[in-house]
């Protein structure tokens, strides 16, 4: 993937949102399921290839690729 700062800012934005929503869960230590989906975040982000200067998805399939690689963990 060419540009790398948008998806980690997204990542940044919502991983202590999924961090509460897995106490939720009932899974207690969360820091360990965190670390693997973010592993998993960045092999789906570096399989997408690289968008215009002005895709109107990119925010879609960046927030799709955070959600599988949490759901993934």
């Amino acid at each position: 993937m060419k540009y790398f700062f948008m998806p980690m800012v997204m990542w940044k934005v919502f991983e202590k949102s999924f961090q509460n929503n897995l106490l939720m869960l009932n899974v207690e230590d969360t820091k360990p399921v965190m670390k693997k989906a973010k592993l998993k975040y960045r092999q789906i982000i570096e399989e997408i290839p690289p968008w215009g200067k002005n895709d109107v998805l990119l925010v879609n399939i960046l927030s799709g690729a955070t959600l599988a690689s949490i759901y993934l963990a």
